[in-house]
């Protein structure tokens, strides 16, 4: 049958040239579009690195000289670290509280932009270049909240020297320095630790849904680096973050705070407001979205032209083989048999398309025109021209089918009439 419909299809080349072309140009375009929207929903359903199940950020200030509850001068360096802690154990001690942390420009979602550079010191590395690259700097409390762990499932509690700031780095760090060895306990240079031991090696992280994983590390920070970080910030500059045994909605988490009354002041520093994370991711989402809504608008428009196009195209088509179909009919063939044969000679045209179009994405692949956001591979590149190639052959058999509905209707002798 195929070789049937192959010999048909060459016999009417003038015609069949032109459609072949316009099916190779469409299908491309539907290509693209699905390669950009596939690539973003794997994108967004990739791990993130971290969780922000249950997690709120603790919003701090300090009260004003000359107002009441102000005590005594500012609270900088080593006793603005003290309050804090004071704070954390006052959270700790309750029931509803699995972990208190602190950090700076670290959060997810935060739009936090601390880069530093970090470099392999020993021998031993496979890229000794040093590397600018965005870093996280938080206590211990601060991986607890977020469940950052080893990726050999240790906490970093069980393994931190709580006297010593040390460096954690994600595994795609890992792999550019070390390849293959195992980089714990081998020394690297940071801009804030100088030479220091890896500590462990951390699920590499997204800062946010529609962003691609990239290397970064983090710096577990003593208390004493924390002591020396507020020789420069204030409490409102820090990210004090918690994660909650249950559940909450905005006003139950509002109502467990007030509930804690004075529980929740040290010093002159005090809880002013709390914000979910859940909150703030929704609103990265809605932007993005919102960014994005102008392209999808274009690309329904496209759709839509398109749509029109390749319906029109075979609808046409269809109509003048109308006395062709009905000589079929004439000769013997049942119209559930025609019309068998007219889907198919639509279907096997937009199969020969995949070819020009399989040459064009080695070459875009090559050059590294596509959607780089996630890897591509063999099982990308399938699913992607299925979903191409079934948006254009629901459009072909849509076009085939309701012209060949009513020349079904007719008799034989009044399709060839026409002739």
């Amino acid at each position: 049958m195929i070789r049937h419909l192959i010999t048909l299809i060459w016999n009417q080349r003038k015609q069949n040239g032109w459609i072949f072309a316009e099916l190779t140009l469409v299908l491309f375009a539907i290509f693209m579009l699905t390669d950009v929207y596939y690539s973003k929903y794997i994108l967004y359903h990739q791990p993130l690195g971290y969780d922000i199940t249950r997690c709120w950020r603790l919003h701090l200030e300090e009260v004003e000289p000359g107002t009441q509850g102000y005590i005594g001068e500012k609270e900088r360096g080593a006793k603005c670290w003290k309050r804090i802690t004071e704070l954390t154990n006052r959270l700790m001690s309750t029931d509803d509280v699995v972990a208190v942390g602190s950090s700076f420009n670290s959060c997810p979602y935060s739009q936090g932009n601390s880069w530093n550079t970090i470099a392999p010191a020993g021998a031993d590395s496979t890229n000794a270049s040093p590397q600018t690259l965005h870093s996280q700097v938080g206590d211990v409390g601060y991986f607890e909240v977020f469940n950052i762990h080893d990726v050999n499932g240790k906490r970093i509690r069980d393994v931190e020297n709580p006297a010593k700031s040390q460096v954690i780095i994600t595994e795609k760090l890992a792999e550019k320095f070390f390849a293959n060895q195992d980089p714990r306990n081998r020394l690297v240079d940071t801009g804030e630790l100088d030479v220091s031991p890896v500590l462990a090696v951390a699920p590499t992280i997204r800062e946010t849904d529609f962003v691609p994983a990239t290397a970064s590390f983090y710096i577990k920070a003593s208390g004493a680096l924390m002591e020396e970080f507020f020789q420069w910030y204030s409490p409102k500059d820090m990210e004090y973050t918690i994660r909650m045994k249950r559940d909450m909605t905005q006003d139950e988490m509002e109502t467990w705070l007030a509930s804690l009354g004075d529980g929740l002041t040290s010093g002159n520093i005090y809880v002013n407001a709390v914000t979910s994370f859940e909150e703030m991711r929704s609103q990265r989402i809605n932007t993005v979205m919102t960014e994005m809504q102008m392209s999808q608008l274009i690309c329904v428009f496209l759709l839509l032209n398109v749509f029109f196009g390749i319906t029109g195209t075979f609808w046409m088509r269809t109509q003048a083989r109308r006395s062709e179909t009905g000589l079929r009919m004439a000769l013997g063939a049942s119209k559930r048999k025609v019309v068998s044969w007219l889907n198919a000679e639509g279907l096997l045209l937009l199969l020969l398309a995949t070819v020009p179009i399989a040459i064009i994405v080695l070459n875009m692949h090559h050059m590294d025109l596509l959607a780089s956001e996630v890897s591509y591979s063999i099982g990308r590149w399938c699913i992607e021209i299925s979903i191409s190639l079934g948006i254009m052959a629901l459009m072909i058999l849509l076009g085939i089918a309701v012209p060949a509905y009513w020349i079904m209707k007719e008799q034989p002798a009044e399709a060839l009439h026409y002739e």
